[in-house]
């Protein structure tokens, strides 16, 4: 990054359908050093409290329009991305690790050398 680049972005929300994803792709930010939120997808009070956080970065582990039109509304900079999009299914391989740069890469971790974020 040059010096008239922004920081990095170090908060995300990760609105959840599948726990085990939402709080597994959760934990995986956290050990890198980003803030992470996550609420329920089924709850949209949950998600609106959620969005009060001002993440740069919403993961959503899958689409739903009426959470996503809600994530636009309230918090249009921040940068939406549906990880089952991002991230194959099954067992984890170096490909599936390679994806998941790409949610580090949204964030602008790994291009701001951020300890931590190697994978």
């Amino acid at each position: 990054m040059t010096s008239v680049d922004a920081a990095p972005c170090l908060r995300a929300l990760v609105v959840q359908s599948y726990s085990l994803l939402g709080e597994g792709i959760a934990d995986l930010l956290r050990q890198r050093g980003i803030s992470v939120v996550v609420a329920d997808a089924s709850n949209p009070a949950g998600v609106e409290e959620a969005l009060g956080t001002s993440p740069c970065l919403v993961i959503l582990d899958r689409a739903d329009a009426e959470v996503t039109q809600l994530v636009v509304s309230r918090v249009p900079a921040a940068q939406v991305m549906d990880v089952s999009c991002v991230i194959g299914r099954g067992y984890p391989a170096a490909a599936d690790l390679m994806r998941f740069e790409a949610i580090l890469d949204a964030l602008g971790v790994a291009a701001a050398g951020v300890e931590g974020t190697q994978l």
